[in-house]
C-alpha cells in the first residue's frame, strides 16, 4: 500500500501548514488546473510557463511549496523549478 504524501512529509520540515497541505495534494491527487482546455492547449500552456509560475499562479500553492520543490529537477535538468518548463514536470494524461 503506497504511503500518502501527507504522511511522508517530514513533520519537522519548516513550512507553513497551508504549504504542507498543498504539497500533499500536489503529490497525492493534483487537480487539473485547466479542465476546460484540450490536451494540445494544455501542452501549449505548460510549454509557455516555468514550473514555478505554474505552481504559484495556476495551482495556487503556498510559496513554501516552491521552496521545497526548487531542487527536484536539478538531477535531470540542471536547473530548478524557476527555470524548467512546466511541461517537463507536470504529467498530462
Amino acid at each position: 500500500m503506497p504511503v500518502s504524501a501527507r504522511r511522508a512529509i517530514p513533520p519537522a520540515l519548516p513550512i507553513a501548514p497551508q504549504a504542507r497541505a498543498d504539497l500533499a495534494t500536489l503529490l497525492d491527487a493534483p487537480a487539473d488546473p485547466y479542465p476546460e482546455l484540450s490536451l494540445d492547449a494544455k501542452r501549449d500552456r505548460l510549454l509557455a510557463t516555468t514550473y514555478r509560475d505554474f505552481l504559484l499562479k495556476d495551482m495556487k500553492v503556498h510559496p513554501d511549496c516552491v521552496k521545497v520543490l526548487q531542487q527536484v529537477p536539478h538531477p535531470e535538468f540542471g536547473v530548478g523549478v524557476n527555470a524548467v518548463r512546466a511541461l517537463d514536470c507536470w504529467p498530462l494524461e
